[in-house]
Order: C-alpha cells, then sequence, then structure tokens
C-alpha cells in the first residue's frame, strides 16, 4: 500500500514535469500529418481562470433586448459586447448619397403605385429566406407591397415564405458549385439556376407533363402570404409547351410558351391570393424554368437567392446576354450582396485575402455592368470560429477578408454593412452560441432562427436609419 508521503512526492514531481513540458512545449504544437497535430497548453492556460467561473459576475451585466416588436422572445446575452445594434452603414468618404436614389424610388413606389424590386444574394446564411423575410416585412409594411418575390421550383432548403408541391418528373441544373455535366451552356438567369421537367439528354418526342402547386405558407409573415400578379420566368425550349393555370381548382388562364432562344417571361393576375395555385405544363419538351414570382402591383418586391458553398464569384461565369435579359423582365433597383464566409476555410495568408477582394470587386462591375444604375450594398461575413486547443476562436484571416470586402465595395461606389463588428467583433461567435437562447449554431458559422432575426433586425435598422437621415433633410430642403 502506498504511504502518503509517497502519494505527496508522486504529485510533486508529475506537477514538477508538468510544468517543464508546458514551459518548453512549441506553442504553435507539432504536427505530424496534414490532419494531425498535437498541442499541449501552455502555463497561462494551466492557470487560466475557466470562463464558466465568471460567469455569475459577467451576467450581472447581461443585456436582454427584445427580438422584435413581433417576437415577444427575450434573448440573455452572457456580456454586452453586442451593444452594437445600431452601427451604421458605412459609405466611400462618407458619402451616404450612394442610397439617397434608391430611398427616392422606394417612397415613390409607395406613392404612385410602382413596384421597387430588391434582390438579395448571398450563402448558405440567408438561404431558405433567412434574414430576406425579416427585411422584406419590414419594408413591405413601411412602403408597402406584398407578395414573396422570385424562387426557384427546387430549392435546396425549404422556404420560410413559400409551400409548394412539386411532380417527380422537375430536375435542378444549378449554375455554380458541382454542375451537371449535361449542360452545354451557361445560360442560368438570375437565380443561378434552372429547372426542367425533362432532362436535358432526352431527345425522344414523347408527351411530358408536369405540376407546380403553391399554397399560403402558415410560416410566412402576412405580406408575404397575399399576391396578385404571378410571373413565370422560361426559355430555351424547342416545341411549343401549353401553361394551364388553375386557382383554387378552378382554371383562370392558360398560356402557349413558344420556342425561344433567350429568358422571357410570361405572368398573370388573380383577383385575390389563393389558398392554392396550381402551374400545369404540357408539351413534348421541357423549357427551361429560371424561377416564379409573386409578387404584388406596387411597394417592395424582394428576392431571396441563397447559394449555399458560394462565395459571391460566380456571377461573371454566367451568359452576359441572358442574365441582363432576365434582369431586364425583373426591373431589379438594388442589390444585396452577402458573402465572405465559405472561403474562410481556404484563405491561408494576407494575400490569399487580397486576391479574393479584387475577384469579388471584378463582380460588382460586371453587374454594374449588366444593370446600369444599380445600387450595390455588401452585407460582409460574420464573425466565424475554428477551434484552437479547447477554444472557439476568430478564423486567422477573417478581419482582412472583410477589409478587403469592403476595400472592393467602396472602389465599386457601394455601400457596406459590418455584420462581423455588429456581432461585437473578434471572438465574439461563441457568446452568441452560449447566448440563451442560443443566437448561433453549434457548428459556430451559422446563425440560430432567434440569432437570424437579431441579426436582420440590426440590419434593417442600419438601413432604416440613413432612410431616415435623408427623410429628414429632405423635409428641411
Amino acid at each position: 500500500m502506498m504511504k502518503p508521503v509517497h502519494s505527496f512526492l508522486f504529485f510533486i514531481y508529475t506537477a514538477f514535469f508538468l510544468f517543464l513540458f508546458s514551459i518548453s512545449f512549441p506553442k504553435e504544437g507539432i504536427r505530424f500529418t496534414k490532419h494531425f497535430k498535437f498541442e499541449f497548453p501552455s502555463l497561462s492556460e494551466f492557470l487560466e481562470v475557466p470562463e464558466s467561473a465568471v460567469k455569475k459576475e459577467l451576467e450581472k451585466n447581461t443585456l436582454i433586448k427584445n427580438l422584435s416588436k413581433a417576437d415577444s422572445l427575450r434573448i440573455v446575452f452572457v456580456e454586452d459586447s453586442i451593444q452594437k445594434a445600431n452601427l451604421r452603414l458605412q459609405y466611400p468618404e462618407n458619402n451616404k448619397k450612394i442610397l439617397h436614389a434608391v430611398f427616392k424610388e422606394m417612397e415613390k413606389a409607395s406613392a404612385s403605385g410602382n413596384t421597387f424590386r430588391i434582390m438579395h444574394y448571398g450563402d448558405s446564411q440567408i438561404e431558405g429566406d433567412r434574414i430576406t423575410a425579416f427585411v422584406r416585412n419590414k419594408l413591405q409594411q413601411k412602403f408597402g407591397g406584398t407578395g414573396s418575390g422570385l424562387f426557384s421550383i427546387i430549392e435546396i432548403a425549404p422556404r420560410i415564405a413559400v409551400k409548394m408541391e412539386i411532380s417527380e418528373n422537375w430536375l435542378r441544373y444549378p449554375g455554380f458549385g458541382r454542375k451537371d455535366t449535361s449542360v452545354k451552356h451557361n445560360h442560368y438567369g438570375a437565380l443561378m439556376s434552372f429547372c426542367r421537367f425533362k432532362p436535358l439528354a432526352n431527345f425522344d418526342t414523347l408527351f411530358n407533363v408536369a405540376d407546380i402547386t403553391i399554397q399560403k405558407s402558415k410560416a410566412a409573415y402576412g405580406n408575404a402570404r397575399n399576391y396578385s400578379k404571378v410571373k413565370l420566368f422560361y426559355g430555351f425550349n424547342t416545341q411549343p409547351v401549353k401553361l394551364e393555370i388553375s386557382a383554387d381548382g378552378n382554371v383562370v388562364g392558360t398560356h402557349l410558351l413558344q420556342p425561344v432562344e433567350n429568358i422571357t417571361s410570361v405572368e398573370f393576375s388573380v383577383a385575390s391570393t389563393p389558398e392554392q395555385l396550381t402551374l400545369h405544363f404540357s408539351g413534348k419538351d421541357s423549357p427551361n424554368i429560371y424561377g416564379i414570382s409573386l409578387e404584388g402591383n406596387k411597394g417592395i418586391i424582394m428576392d431571396n437567392v441563397g447559394m449555399r458553398g458560394a462565395s459571391g464569384t460566380d456571377f461573371s461565369k454566367q451568359n452576359p446576354k441572358t442574365l441582363k435579359a432576365m434582369y431586364d423582365k425583373l426591373n431589379v433597383k438594388l442589390l444585396i450582396l452577402q458573402y465572405g464566409g465559405n472561403v474562410m476555410p481556404y484563405i491561408k495568408d494576407e494575400a490569399g485575402a487580397e486576391n479574393y477582394g479584387k475577384w469579388f470587386e471584378s463582380q460588382l462591375y460586371f453587374l454594374k455592368k449588366q444593370i446600369p444604375g444599380i445600387v450595390i450594398i455588401v452585407i460582409g461575413p460574420s464573425d466565424m470560429s475554428v477551434k484552437e486547443k479547447d477554444k472557439y476562436v476568430t478564423y486567422p484571416h477573417l478581419e482582412k477578408v472583410r477589409d478587403e470586402l469592403k476595400k472592393a465595395t467602396f472602389n465599386a461606389g457601394g455601400a457596406y454593412w459590418d455584420m462581423y463588428e455588429a456581432m461585437g467583433g473578434k471572438n465574439s461567435m461563441p457568446k452568441w452560441v452560449e447566448a440563451t437562447p442560443p443566437l448561433a449554431a453549434p457548428d459556430y458559422t451559422h446563425f440560430s432562427p432567434s440569432g437570424t432575426t437579431k441579426i436582420s433586425e440590426m440590419f434593417y435598422d442600419a438601413f432604416f436609419k440613413d432612410y431616415e437621415t435623408f427623410k429628414q433633410k429632405s423635409i428641411a430642403e
């Protein structure tokens, strides 16, 4: 049996050797393979007070903030460094007049029965209508408008604002990421994808039928559930295709989609929003369906284009002629581009961040060429964490990527919103993950539903504050 003195000496020897090991072990660890690195805590990390030990003290300054007027959910933060909800939009040389034309057109749409279309592009942070849905609802409440805007027949993530059922023969062809090798062109349109009910490689002359049924979504905001106009964007069919539209079981219109070598559209109106709208296609060939848009006759239309895995560098890979044709049909007035997160695992140094910024800047100029007079707002990446030893910390070059995106935006004459700083800056993501309820997912990258609403509110507040400033100056003048 071991004597107490022996146990004590064993403890002393063990502590001594751990002490020597901790002060002599390389801080960056020892890498054995590409995917395996051995690390050992330093002396300071051994002695560090755990965050849980100070959590009670921090909670004395807990920030409790209402998520929104429409949602009584209350959020408890473990630290009040998140008090940057009023972070403003940033402009090149502080030229806030960049958005004045946008504000004027939005007011005009509200007053004179015109529409004002916003397209919100982004990566997986926005797919499924996230962020867009909140901002759309706020803008439609302020400036009028109904409908959920443009969407694809097949989407990667279920959309909040649209409930849809389709026949089994529909296929999706994406224009970014992993593309279908049967596509021998780059006519993907404004949604960067198209759908067909007959495969591209199928050259038979059999008769085909397909259906799309759209129902009111109970999860959608009230204005987005209602619409008075339906637009179908299509093109590149080699045979005429019959389209029959039914509202609540009653046929309300038919169209013959003639063969066309570009992207065009057909539209029809409904007296009131049906509980169920069905589009029935029949023909020997399928057009490329580039999207369906549910709209009102006036006010704000806002589209959500989530592109999972994208970094905002796919626009110039599209055919400029057909892309411009669709943008013209849509009559886009404002682009919101939200990218940057997907490049973070691949940016190894500052040069990589600078190259990404230059590539992104080229996309902005490409879009400005396709849509003359377009105004662009860029939303930068959120904070994102990578695990180092036992902690989650901000990606090493995230701030450099943010700076390069801002530089690109300013060079192209756009406005920039810094989502990273709005969250609280460096190492803020863990606070969002640990909030009550959680504001971010356990992947330390994506927002939770509560966090999505929170960050949406932050962006809208920043946008609307600049509108209010514009409005005050206009009244004074």
